[in-house]
């Protein structure tokens, strides 16, 4: 387990819009689950149980930072946290960290964050998840920075998602985004997505800004929307 403190200030560097973030402390692993976020529990394994305990726990403390009192938070139909009115929200885990992130939905439209362990991805994931042009622009700017990015692409697509489809509602396969990484330096940067079409969706794909960075053998990456940047049209 790192640094949770640490943690935090990189977690909440992500988002240009004002966000609280929580990195969930050993102790969170084997936190209460509360009312409705029992549902199935019993049926789980231990790891899933104890990272989903972490995650809510650390939510928890994020919201508490907004001034929002302690409450249940639980999966809705899609499986993502239901969060507060009026708040916007995110929660991911990996071996070794465990977060959450939120803000105010009048000033965050939307808010995706992944984090995953910075290793490189197998070849059958890698053709799953980047097509072939991804690939080549990966592999350039890995040769420039030294340092395999796949992970990074893989945690991007998923913070894009996340942060996407509350505003849109439709899914979407890694094979209908295409993604597109900058770096600032070897272990931070930027990223921007596009999705095919002219629609809301492709609007609200334009509109999203994403960001990552590496850190202690971890893949953070984060991506939103501002309420101010939010297409017309779009929203829950």
């Amino acid at each position: 387990m790192q640094d949770p403190q640490r943690f935090v200030a990189i977690v909440e560097a992500l988002f240009a819009g004002p966000v609280r973030a929580a990195v969930a402390s050993p102790a969170m692993y084997a936190a209460p689950l509360l009312g409705a976020e029992a549902e199935g529990a019993a049926r789980w394994t231990p790891k899933r149980r104890a990272e989903f305990a972490a995650g809510r726990a650390a939510a928890r403390v994020a919201l508490a930072a907004l001034g929002s009192p302690p409450q249940e938070l639980p999966r809705r139909a899609d499986r993502a946290p239901a969060w507060p009115a009026g708040i916007v929200g995110s929660i991911s885990h990996c071996d070794g960290c465990c977060a959450a992130v939120v803000g105010r939905r009048a000033e965050i439209a939307a808010l995706g964050f992944d984090v995953e362990v910075a290793q490189g991805l197998p070849p059958g994931l890698m053709d799953v998840v980047f097509g072939d042009a991804e690939r080549r622009d990966l592999e350039a700017l890995a040769a420039r920075l030294g340092r395999d990015l796949s992970p990074v692409g893989f945690s991007a697509k998923e913070a894009f998602y996340k942060c996407w489809r509350p505003l849109v509602g439709a899914f979407l396969d890694f094979g209908e985004v295409s993604l597109r990484l900058e770096a600032h330096d070897a272990g931070s940067g930027a990223f921007r997505v596009r999705v095919a079409g002219d629609g809301a969706g492709a609007a609200v794909a334009a509109a999203v800004q994403g960001r990552w960075r590496l850190a202690d053998g971890l893949a953070f990456t984060g991506a939103a929307v501002t309420a101010t940047a939010l297409p017309d049209g779009a929203g829950p």
